[in-house]
């Protein structure tokens, strides 16, 4: 899953929000209280791996994974 994790720009999540999947991982209560629109939330690295898995999250179209 590593590879198709990165860091990216403010800037960059500006200009096509779409192409991002934003996982909170703070607590559901936290959560609950508030988060950015369209996150999702994932407290533990077993469901961050499950929302990977899911239909939830694709890459872009123009992704290419590293080689």
């Amino acid at each position: 899953y590593m590879s198709i994790i990165s860091a990216k720009s403010i800037y960059d999540f500006k200009q096509n929000p779409q192409d991002f999947c934003i996982i909170d991982i703070r607590g559901k209560q936290a959560f609950l209280g508030a988060h950015l629109r369209d996150s999702h939330n994932a407290s533990d690295i077993s469901q961050v791996i499950s929302l990977l898995e899911s239909n939830i999250y694709s890459p872009p179209p123009d992704y290419l994974p590293p080689r």
